[in-house]
């Protein structure tokens, strides 16, 4: 079952809408909300992002 590669977004037009998933998704936390990356450059974009506002 091939499915002709339906359903599939190429990465450059995905992109947004995965970051808005994950956007979504982590302002929903009621309480806490907690990010783990093992990847040192995403930590560092992340602590500028949490620190900037």
């Amino acid at each position: 079952m091939s499915g002709g590669g339906r359903g599939r977004v190429p990465v450059p037009p995905y992109l947004p809408y995965a970051l808005n998933a994950y956007r979504v998704l982590l302002i929903r936390g009621t309480h806490a909300t907690r990010i783990h990356t093992t990847d040192p450059t995403t930590r560092h974009f992340l602590d500028q992002v949490m620190h900037a506002s």
